[in-house]
């Protein structure tokens, strides 16, 4: 039985990657297959190494994605903001109880 084949046209078509910066991260950050070389310009990848790649997937309810950017300033002064107010309360009880 052959095995099928998908170029870089399959890959955006069943939204895996939408460009190759992209490819290029999931090859080296995510373990996506880094395909094989037809030819000077043309790299491919095999239907059943791509399957296996997206099998072995965790769920949405498994992973959850590292806070970057807005979130992880927003938890950080959240975390700031309690540490402050649990430091107040101490002031508080000392300066009250003692």
């Amino acid at each position: 039985m052959a095995r099928m084949i998908l170029r870089f046209k399959n890959l955006k078509e069943l939204n895996i990657a939408n460009s190759w910066a992209r490819l290029n991260r999931l090859v080296e950050n995510e373990g996506f297959p880094p395909g094989r070389m037809m030819g000077p310009n043309t790299r491919i990848w095999f239907q059943d190494e791509v399957d296996g790649w997206l099998e072995n997937r965790p769920s949405a309810l498994e992973a959850k994605p590292p806070l970057r950017g807005g979130a992880k300033r927003q938890r950080e002064a959240k975390k700031a903001r309690e540490a402050r107010k649990a430091s107040a309360q101490v002031d508080l009880e000392e300066l009250v109880g003692g």
